[in-house]
């Protein structure tokens, strides 16, 4: 028996092109959003990149921070090192300058005023000194000759200042020091 098609060529028709018209409208929505996809994406990416940069930048500078801190306090404890080496030894040797000089203050005449003393490790002191007595300076060093801790007593060099009127000496003593206890 032949079958018998209740629904007419023309339903059967518009169902099918209605369908096939829905089906290019959803085909078109897919391919727009694709291609706003396409279009968006890389700006998306860009701005997520440029954020990234500049959290990578925020610590770097962190970073440079803390490395610039710790080079300062690198460089702050070799300082204290330095100082606590240089503090041990005199400490080690027992240098002790008030002892050195024990005695001197005695020698000194009343006019003459010492302005720099330097005491070096070859058991050298040079002292300079100033007056307005030219004969203060040779008592001076007279004094320190006949002394038996400063007997190697030299004076090296006296100059006159015309301005201040006055004589800058220098005076350099030898072989003081050695095992002060």
């Amino acid at each position: 028996m032949g079958e018998l098609n209740l629904i007419p060529y023309n339903l059967k028709e518009n169902k099918n092109k209605k369908f096939q018209f829905r089906q290019y409208i959803a085909l078109g929505i897919i391919l727009i959003a694709i291609i706003f996809g396409a279009i968006y994406y890389p700006y998306y990416r860009l701005n997520s990149l440029r954020k990234q940069e500049q959290s990578l930048k925020t610590q770097l500078n962190n970073g440079k921070n803390i490395i610039q801190e710790g080079e300062a306090l690198k460089k702050e404890i070799s300082e204290l090192n330095e100082y606590i080496g240089k503090a041990e030894l005199l400490t080690k040797e027992k240098l002790i300058t008030s002892v050195k000089l024990r005695g001197i203050e005695k020698l000194i005449p009343p006019s003459i005023a010492l302005k720099e003393l330097n005491y070096s490790d070859s058991n050298k002191m040079i002292l300079i000194g100033r007056t307005k007595n030219y004969n203060a300076i040779s008592e001076f060093g007279a004094n320190l000759r006949v002394s038996k801790d400063y007997h190697n007593a030299k004076i090296n060099n006296i100059s006159f200042d015309k301005d201040k009127v006055e004589y800058t000496f220098t005076l350099t003593i030898e072989g003081i020091g050695g095992n002060i206890e």
